[in-house]
């Protein structure tokens, strides 16, 4: 579940950014989407590398708790982000020339 979502945050950032083509982060929704997914990618990819690398060491490196809590705020924080895009989109449209 970590891996997808990682990469669906990135690939939705990154479409995102290629509709602004340098307009600027200047909307309160484009700065709250910006944010989680920032969010949303650094969670999961945390969450990723720290598995792969307590597998690699046959040891925990965070207790299961922790990277349960980072994975959900990660993925909510990916929902935040489409809601954000959505209210975005919404708002604007029409209004591109």
């Amino acid at each position: 579940m970590i891996g997808p979502v990682m990469f669906l945050a990135l690939g939705a950032l990154l479409v995102e950014l290629d509709r602004e083509r340098g307009q600027g982060w200047k909307r309160t929704w484009q700065k709250a989407m910006l944010a989680a997914m920032n969010v949303s990618f650094l969670g999961t990819l945390l969450a990723t590398i720290t598995a792969i690398l307590s597998l690699a060491w046959r040891s925990n490196l965070l207790p299961p708790k922790v990277l349960g809590v980072v994975t959900v705020v990660a993925i909510l924080a990916f929902w935040i982000s489409l809601l954000a895009h959505f209210q975005d989109v919404e708002k604007t449209s029409g209004q591109h020339s």
